[in-house]
């Protein structure tokens, strides 16, 4: 991914409902550990994608290889959400997030898949620790950190990595 401009699109269409937060902050952390490690360089800013899903809601209906053009990106980093449970089934005030999804790399250009190679998509699957708590500060924190070990667990595919001697 290195010198390509790169749309990092997280399809959460069908989880039923909609989390912004979690769309939002999946974004941030998987452009954060990219830009970190410099695997990417240039990456759509997630401003343009929300403002983008709020003026075209037909989006749900383009392409990735569509996606990528309508933000002039190189590469779309497509990270598709299959699963996401928040509430733990101890009660009210317990959480352990879990996500489940899958992820790729498609050309804008050619509509290719250009990662994984050997497979459609790399699956994930994250499970937070049980925790107690109460009120929207701590569910997003809860929310934040799941999507910081999903970024930790994509990002690294991207990073350049050295051959020990």
């Amino acid at each position: 991914m290195t010198d390509q401009h790169v749309l990092i699109w997280v399809d959460d269409t069908y989880l039923g409902s909609n989390n912004h937060l979690l769309r939002r902050e999946l974004t941030r952390q998987l452009t954060e550990h990219l830009i970190d490690k410099k695997a990417d360089h240039k990456v759509v800013d997630y401003p343009r994608i929300a403002r983008f899903r709020q003026e075209s809601p037909d989006f749900v209906d383009m392409t990735i290889q569509q996606l990528g053009r309508r933000f002039n990106a190189d590469q779309v980093l497509y990270v598709y959400l299959d699963k996401f449970q928040f509430h733990h089934e101890a009660g009210k005030g317990f959480y352990r997030p879990k996500l489940t999804g899958s992820a790729k790399v498609i050309d804008s250009a050619t509509g290719k898949r250009l990662w994984p190679i050997e497979q459609s998509f790399r699956s994930f699957s994250l499970e937070g620790e049980l925790a107690q708590g109460q009120g929207a500060a701590f569910e997003d924190q809860q929310v934040k950190q799941l999507c910081e070990s999903a970024a930790e667990q994509i990002g690294p595919f991207f990073y350049q990595h050295t051959v020990p001697r």
